[in-house]
């Protein structure tokens, strides 16, 4: 017995989340060995960056000795935030957290005077270029209730890099530093997004309360 496979994973788009994986099963069967059917342990490691959808698996068998072949395919779902495919650029699910690592969100985002804001949130909707390629940045600036801007920072972290997968979200994350004397009220971080391969620009303004 000599067999071979190939094992496809790919998006929705029909996008490879992986190098196809090829292997041979070769055996030689006795009589007594007719009802035997060979078993394959296969793993494919799935790229980061994937978004929710569904993925499409697909196996590939040759016979080589009766010379046949036959496929079969199947759906595996994909787990992620969801991301439309013409989703403008954007920082989508901006939430205030208490720490870095915090995982739900404060609601309403309170910090009491002398403490740090944290933020999450996921730049989407950016351009790539060849080999995948993306070029983001964003910078911020802080205003008062009286809408006097008491800080700035044109670049307050760059993400560049390729991949073999395109990426469609970047997760990010920033922080504020609190002055200890710093008033009672409500605040407002105004967020500013350069995609730099397109060139397009996206801001999105998100406020907070100090107790």
């Amino acid at each position: 017995m000599r067999l071979r496979y190939t094992i496809h994973l790919t998006d929705a788009s029909q996008i490879p989340l992986a190098k196809p994986l090829q292997g041979e099963v070769v055996a030689d069967l006795a009589p007594e060995d007719k009802k035997w059917q060979p078993r394959v342990n296969a793993e494919i490691e799935l790229p980061t960056g994937l978004v929710k959808g569904q993925a499409a698996l697909l196996i590939e068998l040759e016979d080589q000795v009766a010379v046949t072949r036959t496929s079969i395919r199947s759906e595996l779902p994909l787990a992620g935030p969801v991301v439309a495919d013409d989703a403008p650029l954007a920082a989508a699910n901006f939430h205030f957290l208490r720490q870095e690592e915090d995982a739900p969100p404060l609601n309403p985002p309170t910090y009491p005077a002398g403490e740090t804001v944290w933020a999450r949130f996921s730049i989407i909707g950016f351009a790539r270029a060849e080999s995948n390629r993306y070029a983001i940045s964003y910078g911020l600036e802080t205003f008062g209730a009286d809408g006097v801007s008491l800080f700035r920072q044109e670049v307050a972290a760059e993400h560049q890099g390729d991949s073999a997968y395109p990426r469609r979200y970047l997760p990010s994350v920033l922080s504020l530093q609190l002055t200890k004397d710093l008033a009672k009220g409500e605040y407002l971080i105004r967020l500013h997004v350069l995609d730099t391969i397109s060139g397009k620009r996206a801001s999105s303004e998100h406020r907070f309360t100090v107790e």
